[in-house]
């Protein structure tokens, strides 16, 4: 049987994991598809380095910050076609589309008229 104190453990050190990841790489791409939790971004090369371009994969928790012009946001208000930067930690799986292994951290929506969009548009 699992101790509560061991499940606490766990769970300060998975988060404090997540939020360190705060500070992992940025990429900046543009939304493709959604499916659920699940997100597929166009990285274009000339948003982005060499290491950071073409299609990958990734998805979201209850850990993901969302936000736009540093005002709260979700998951759920995000789009296909919104132009996003997504913040990231861990390993890409070598696939096509890449892969992150883990949950982002933090994706912050780059779209001018997104205040402006009405719910459901």
């Amino acid at each position: 049987m699992i101790s509560a104190g061991f499940l606490a453990a766990v769970l300060i050190s998975y988060t404090a994991g997540r939020i360190t990841g705060l500070r992992g790489t940025p990429f900046v791409g543009e939304i493709k598809a959604i499916d659920g939790n699940s997100f597929l971004v166009d990285r274009p090369s000339e948003w982005n380095g060499i290491n950071d371009r073409g299609e990958v994969c990734f998805e979201t928790d209850i850990f993901t910050v969302v936000d736009y012009n540093g005002a709260p946001a979700s998951t759920e208000d995000l789009q296909v076609g919104d132009r996003i930067k997504v913040t990231a930690y861990g390993s890409i799986m070598e696939s096509y589309p890449s892969m992150y292994a883990e949950p982002v951290t933090h994706i912050e929506i780059l779209n001018d008229d997104f205040g402006d969009r009405e719910k459901g548009d």
